[in-house]
């Protein structure tokens, strides 16, 4: 899209640009349909821990040494950080505001774009497959064969235990 020139070049621009190395080589990581598969993937895997991540800034921000408590949390990513920019821009620039009902003309999109949001749609529909709603209050279960969240089953057995007494 057209309205995102720099946040759409930072995204394309991959490893190399992040590691101010000019003899790097580019990845054309918008291209790259198997790497941004996999990297789509990880996004929506990471969701699942979005919780602990929040806690463990929040520690990290009370420590004398905030980036080497980052730094301690293993991260799931596999591939360079220019896949993850590039998603990231997709979805905020154009996935997220289609989602939101504002219209998007496919010409406005260039082919790189619509790519994208199509794996973005297949990564989707996977991750809810293999993480299908907790009965209670919809969030993502760790399990296909899960019910119920651990808070929901928390609470019902909390509820139960003051009805019974």
């Amino acid at each position: 899209m057209s309205e995102f020139p720099q946040e759409r070049e930072l995204a394309l621009r991959g490893l190399a640009d992040l590691l101010d190395d000019p003899l790097a080589q580019y990845i054309e990581v918008s291209q790259d349909v198997e790497g941004l598969r996999i990297a789509a993937a990880e996004m929506f895997e990471e969701s699942l821990d979005a919780g602990q991540r929040e806690k463990n800034e929040r520690i990290a921000a009370m420590s004398s040494d905030a980036e080497l408590v980052l730094r301690a949390a293993p991260s799931t990513r596999t591939l360079t950080p220019g896949y993850y920019l590039w998603l990231v821009y997709v979805i905020e620039t154009i996935w997220e505001p289609m989602e939101d009902g504002i219209s998007i003309s496919a010409s406005e999109l260039d082919a790189d774009e619509i790519q994208t949001l199509h794996i973005l749609r297949r990564a989707r529909a996977e991750f809810q497959r293999r993480h299908p709603p907790c009965n209670g209050c919809g969030a993502p279960l760790r399990n296909a064969w899960d019910k119920t969240c651990g808070d929901c089953m928390k609470a019902q057995g909390a509820k139960q235990m003051r009805s019974e007494a």
